[in-house]
C-alpha cells in the first residue's frame, strides 16, 4: 500500500476540514456535558491546554531521535512514539485536571484528552478508508488517457529472433526490439484473458528492458503473447502500437554458455530475476543466490543480464559453480529449472 503521503494537497484539505467538523461537534457536546455538571471553565482550561501538550508530546519523540541520530535515530522515535508520548500526553492531561478548579476526576481528563486527537485521528482515518479508491480512480485516469493515444506501427524493430533448447524448461523464444533514436518506451503491456496487464515492472516475467531496448526470453509452452506499447517519439507525443510475437524460422539451438574465470557468455540477454548463481562458501554446503540480493537497487529501465555477466570475488566464497534459470510452465502449472555447471 502506498504511503499516505503520496496522496495530494487537494485531497488532504477536504479531510482535514472533515476533521475539524468532526471535531467542533465533538466538542460542542463535550462542552455541554461539562456544563451540566458545572465544570465547563475546567474543560476550557483543559482544552486549550491540548495543543501546547501535543506540541510537548512530539517534541518528547522527535528530540531523542535528533540527539542518538543515524540508523538508529528511526528506533528510537517509533519507541518514544509508541511507549513514552502516550503516557506524557494523557498524564499531562490528568495532571492538569487536579489543578484546575473546579478539579476534574481522572477520567473525565482522559476523555478530554482522547477527544483532542480527532483533528488527527479522524483525516488520517479518513485517508486509509479512501486510499485505495484515490489510487484506483486515478490509475483509471492515467489509463483512459493513454487508450486515447493515437495508433502507430510498432518503433522497434525485432532483430536477433532465435528459438533456444534449455534443459527442464524446453523450447524458448528470444528476441531482441531494437529502438530508434528519439522513442521513448513508457509502459509495455501483454494480454491475458482479454485483459491487459503490465508486463514491463518485473524482473522475471520473460522480458527486461534496457533502457528504451526490450528483450523476450518467452517459454514456447505458454500461450503467444500479444503486446501492446506505449511509447513517445522524438516530438514527445504519446502514442500506442499493437502486435503478436511469433516464434524464429529454423530449428531450435542448444542454450550454450562459455564459462571463464572472471565470469561467463550468455547466447541472449535474459530478465535478471529469472537468474541465479551456485558459489560455494569455505567448508559448506553449494548455495544457490538470486541476482537481486538484499540491498541490489533494482532498476525497471535497466534490467537485463548483459551478455557478458561478470561477478566479483566473495570473500570466503567460491567463483560461482553453477547458473540457473527459472521460468514457470504454463502448461505443467509448475516452476522448471534450467541449470548449467561449470566444467
Amino acid at each position: 500500500m502506498q504511503m499516505l503521503g503520496a496522496i495530494p494537497i487537494g485531497i488532504w484539505a477536504p479531510l482535514l476540514g472533515l476533521g475539524l467538523a468532526v471535531c467542533a461537534g465533538v466538542w460542542l457536546g463535550e462542552r455541554k456535558a461539562f456544563a451540566r455538571r458545572g465544570k465547563v471553565a475546567a474543560w476550557r482550561w483543559v482544552r486549550l491546554a491540548t495543543l501546547p501538550i501535543l506540541a510537548a508530546t512530539a517534541a518528547v519523540a522527535w528530540l531523542p531521535a535528533q540527539a542518538v541520530g543515524g540508523p538508529e535515530a528511526l528506533a528510537v522515535f517509533y519507541l518514544c512514539l509508541l511507549f513514552v508520548c502516550p503516557v506524557v500526553y494523557f498524564g499531562l492531561h490528568v495532571w492538569l485536571g487536579r489543578w484546575v478548579s473546579p478539579a476534574l476526576i481522572g477520567g473525565e481528563a482522559l476523555g478530554i484528552a482522547a477527544t483532542g486527537l480527532l483533528p488527527i485521528a479522524v483525516p488520517v482515518a479518513a485517508a486509509h478508508l479512501l486510499q485505495p479508491w484515490y489510487f484506483e480512480a486515478r490509475a483509471a485516469v492515467a489509463e483512459a488517457g493513454r487508450l486515447r493515444a493515437p495508433v502507430r506501427p510498432r518503433p522497434h524493430r525485432i532483430v536477433d529472433e532465435r528459438r533456444f533448447l534449455l534443459p527442464e524448461i524446453g523450447e524458448v523464444w528470444a528476441e531482441h526490439w531494437l529502438a530508434p533514436g528519439g522513442v521513448r518506451v513508457e509502459r509495455i503491456e501483454s494480454r491475458h484473458g482479454g485483459e491487459f496487464s503490465r508486463a514491463d515492472d518485473s524482473s522475471g516475467g520473460g522480458l527486461c528492458r534496457a533502457g528504451d531496448d526490450v528483450y523476450l526470453f518467452w517459454s514456447a509452452a505458454a500461450p503467444t503473447p500479444h503486446w501492446r506499447m506505449f511509447w513517445r517519439d522524438e516530438s514527445g507525443e504519446l502514442l500506442q502500437s499493437e502486435w503478436t510475437s511469433q516464434p524464429a524460422a529454423g530449428p531450435a539451438e542448444h542454450f550454450e554458455l562459455r564459462w571463464s574465470d572472471a565470469g561467463v557468455n550468455l547466447p541472449a540477454r535474459i530478465p535478471l530475476g529469472m537468474v541465479a548463481l551456485a558459489r560455494v562458501p569455505d567448508g559448506g554446503a553449494e548455495s544457490f543466490d538470486g541476482l537481486l540480493g538484499l540491498g541490489a537497487v533494482y532498476d525497471p529501465l535497466d534490467n537485463c543480464l548483459p551478455l557478458d555477466l561478470r561477478w566479483p570475488a566473495k570473500p570466503g566464497w567460491s567463483a560461482p559453480q553453477a547458473l540457473r534459470i527459472a521460468q514457470w510452465r504454463i502448461d505443467l502449472q509448475a516452476m522448471r529449472f534450467a541449470t548449467f555447471r561449470r566444467p
